[in-house]
């Protein structure tokens, strides 16, 4: 790296440090970066809390508690997404807790949808096939994953 290209090369400690402009006013309140996530931004004031009592929200339920809403319109209980993720889990081998909520997010919380598309996304994972051939495979396996691996196993050693 040593040579003439050595000069141009600027490290950003290299840089000046901006100075404060004593001339502008500082910003009343700060202004929270929309990209953080939002247990990282600023706490509401006291006077949102009374706003969602007089709403007839739940100023004292922890974060996330009611959950996301299904197409019904109702919102989840945290009971009703973790017995949903269980039920997943148990009917499709090998899939994470993480993929079954993000998968359940995905279909409306529908279970066949989620199942169905976890078992697709499983054979495609496991073979060089198509989304669309591994979807073909599994109705004709009947949604059955271990029938339809095999399948794709068998004739995958014989060609």
């Amino acid at each position: 790296m040593d040579g003439p290209n050595r000069a141009a090369q600027r490290r950003f400690s290299d840089l000046p440090t901006p100075q404060p402009d004593s001339r502008s006013p500082k910003p009343a309140s700060r202004i929270p970066n929309p990209a953080l996530p939002s247990w990282a931004l600023p706490k509401a004031e006291a006077t949102g809390a009374k706003e969602k009592d007089q709403r007839g929200g739940r100023a004292g339920a922890p974060k996330g508690a009611a959950g996301p809403l299904p197409p019904g319109g109702q919102r989840l209980t945290m009971g009703e997404i973790e017995r949903k993720i269980k039920e997943v889990e148990e009917r499709v081998h090998g899939v994470t807790t993480e993929e079954c909520l993000e998968a359940l997010r995905m279909n409306g919380w529908e279970l066949p949808k989620t199942i169905q598309l976890l078992k697709v996304n499983q054979l495609f994972n496991l073979s060089s096939l198509s989304w669309d051939e591994c979807r073909r495979i599994l109705e004709k396996h009947r949604w059955n994953l271990a029938m339809a691996s095999r399948y794709v196993l068998s004739r995958g050693l014989r060609t």
